[in-house]
């Protein structure tokens, strides 16, 4: 795209002329102001202010999957279950207490975990906390079946996310 401009949200003194917003989680407010959109392209994992928005209604908002993205997000999300599974922070005050009790372990199988989201990002997710060992349950506002994903159990709406809710020991 040599001839295009590509500027910060901010320093755009002409808003009638953009067409295009290439943006990651912006304010709603400060987007609104284009109102010659074709389209938005989230850089971001939600784009739910963007579609919420009423203004926005009639402009495509297109996102990207990065498979990079979600293997390193579920990555993260399986550090972070592992931390609350084995208890680090239970040991981390007990450390900074000069104290050492070992507590008692829980095998994954035994930890319930529950994934707010069953998108690119869930699932992949959902992938490495099952194969992990522990029990997944997944919710999406629409019903979804994860064929790839056999074992995770899925909810939706406001009765399935009570349910995920109430049946999770580590919510995502």
């Amino acid at each position: 795209m040599p001839h295009e401009r590509i500027l910060p949200l901010d320093e755009i003194d002409a808003p009638d002329q953009v067409a295009v917003a290439i943006v990651a989680n912006p304010d709603p407010a400060a987007v609104r102001r284009f109102k010659n959109l074709a389209w938005m392209q989230s850089l971001w994992a939600g784009v739910e202010k963007l579609v919420a928005e009423p203004a926005f209604a009639s402009i495509p908002v297109v996102r990207m999957v990065d498979p990079e993205l979600a293997r390193t997000m579920a990555e993260a999300v399986l550090a972070w279950t592992l931390y609350l599974h084995r208890e680090m922070p239970a040991y981390l005050a007990q450390q900074r207490a000069s104290q050492w009790r070992q507590l008692a372990y829980v095998p994954p199988a035994q930890r319930r975990v529950g994934l707010l989201g069953l998108g690119a990002l869930g699932e992949a997710a959902a992938r490495v906390l099952r194969n992990a060992g522990f029990p997944v349950r997944g919710w999406s506002r629409s019903p979804k079946r994860l064929v790839d994903l056999p074992g995770v159990e899925t909810h939706s709406g406001s009765d399935g996310l009570q349910a995920l809710v109430r049946n999770s020991d580590i919510l995502v």
